[in-house]
């Protein structure tokens, strides 16, 4: 390999993160309650994750011709949509909130994600490769509008999932929903600063090395991060509070 993909082996740690985190999770499904609704949405996040995390991982490792690499890149930011689509209903279920404006914002995201697809493959470019010895990394070639778009769908719903979590959450009354509402938020936020890192990679022409490869590398190992605080609230429950012991009959 003349080149490090770095940002591409990056990805392939997050989808270890995601396939463990989503195994983890249907393991001890049971444990956490059938009627718990945290179990399925996440589920099919982690796995929609998962399928983007390993089309980002192909780049430079697998696959070489820049429309191949793009079109990877297309499909990746597309599942990345749809998961966001599944952790948007996360705060609804467990505040108990009106989800009606929850649906219409989950199929805002799937019909953009759709759109996201069929407008690149029609006009298609292929991927630019980013040189800086002894590293390489792609940078997707849809238009900066749309790219915007999908990074501001992802990142306001990441964003307002953590605002709801601090809003609603931080300071509730019951201690369980307190303390996995705390980590919920701490995690949905490094998910946001990783994309968001990603993104500034994107749309930067800087040579900047420090700057390259921390956009793609250091944003993945934030949502990797991010990723391990989502699993650590899903399956925490609360500690189980000493009974007081009665006194021993006898003694003074």
């Amino acid at each position: 390999m003349k080149y490090i993909p770095v940002a591409s082996l990056s990805a392939i740690v997050d989808l270890i993160v995601a396939i463990g985190v989503a195994a983890i999770i249907f393991s001890r499904r049971r444990l956490m309650g059938k009627s718990d609704a945290l179990v399925p949405n996440f589920m099919r996040a982690f796995i929609f994750m998962g399928c983007g995390f390993f089309l980002f991982s192909l780049a430079g490792i697998v696959i070489f011709d820049l429309r191949l690499i793009e079109v990877s890149y297309i499909f990746g930011n597309a599942f990345f949509l749809i998961a966001m689509s599944f952790l948007i209903f996360v705060p609804a279920r467990i505040f108990s909130m009106e989800d009606r404006l929850t649906k219409v914002m989950s199929w805002v995201l799937v019909v953009s994600a759709i759109f996201h697809i069929i407008f690149n493959l029609i006009f298609l470019k292929p991927a630019e490769a980013v040189y800086f010895k002894p590293f390489i990394d792609w940078r997707d070639s849809a238009p900066p509008a749309l790219q915007l778009i999908v990074w501001a769908l992802v990142a306001a719903t990441l964003l307002g999932i953590t605002l709801l979590f601090i809003i609603h959450g931080w300071y509730h009354n019951d201690r369980l929903i307190r303390k996995r509402s705390r980590i919920y938020a701490c995690g949905f936020f490094l998910d946001f600063t990783g994309w968001l890192s990603i993104f500034l990679f994107a749309i930067s022409a800087t040579k900047n090395k420090i700057i390259l490869v921390g956009g793609g590398a250091l944003g993945c190992v934030l949502i990797s991060l991010g990723m391990i605080m989502l699993l650590v609230a899903t399956i925490s429950k609360d500690s189980p509070v000493p009974e007081k012991q009665s006194p021993i009959k006898g003694s003074d």
